[in-house]
């Protein structure tokens, strides 16, 4: 069985959209998000919309929190108020993990493996190695970092899909094998790692209408 892995869409639809039809294409029936549905971009009620439709299972992020604690009276507020912190499920024989920062459900923090050209750092590699050593998952899947990587630390494969609009990516994991492949969206390249502390030197992301 394949899943979908999406994160950190921070209300752009059209990103969205983009990785809705990939995995549609793929025959992906089960997608999961890893939070930060809202924040940066401005249509959150659109994106809930795109998740509704195709039943993605989401968990909340930290974006999503303070969009409740802004404007508690939307709708869209109510909505992503509904999600959990973190959701852990049995999916075809496989036992799943899904937080939006780390786990086991904090919205802050992060895993950050990358630096900001995507290489891998040993030293946070080796780090989230021992952190990670008891989460009792076989696949864990997470976002918040912008980052995009697949790791594995003994049986734990660790998962970051990367942000829709950021980083242009999702994934897709077959549980038979714990293969993943990553999709470039909207006809852009994978960034590997971004932050906002980078936009002096790269192209700040857009969203399309």
């Amino acid at each position: 069985m394949q899943i979908g892995a999406i994160a950190d869409i921070h209300a752009c639809p059209s990103a969205l959209e983009s990785a809705l039809r990939e995995f549609e294409a793929a025959g992906i029936e089960r997608i999961f998000c890893a939070g930060d549905i809202a924040g940066y971009f401005g249509d959150t009620a659109g994106c809930i919309r795109l998740l509704e439709e195709r039943r993605v299972e989401c968990v909340i992020g930290n974006h999503d929190r303070d969009f409740i604690e802004r404007q508690p009276q939307r709708s869209e507020a109510r909505w992503l108020a509904t999600l959990p912190r973190s959701l852990d499920l049995n999916v075809a024989g496989r036992r799943l993990l899904l937080v939006h920062a780390e786990p086991p459900d904090r919205v802050d923090g992060g895993i950050r493996l990358l630096d900001t050209d995507g290489n891998g750092i040993d030293e946070q590699i080796r780090l989230w190695g021992d952190r990670l050593a008891n989460v009792p998952a076989d696949l864990l899947i997470v976002g918040h970092s912008h980052q995009v990587y697949a790791h594995r630390f003994g049986k734990l494969l660790l998962v970051n899909p990367g942000s829709t609009v950021f980083n242009h990516s999702a994934a897709i994991i077959d549980l038979d094998d714990l293969a993943l492949r990553f999709l470039p969206l909207e006809g852009h390249a994978i960034l590997p790692s971004w932050n906002f502390s980078h936009a002096v030197s790269r192209p700040s992301p857009t969203c399309r209408p």
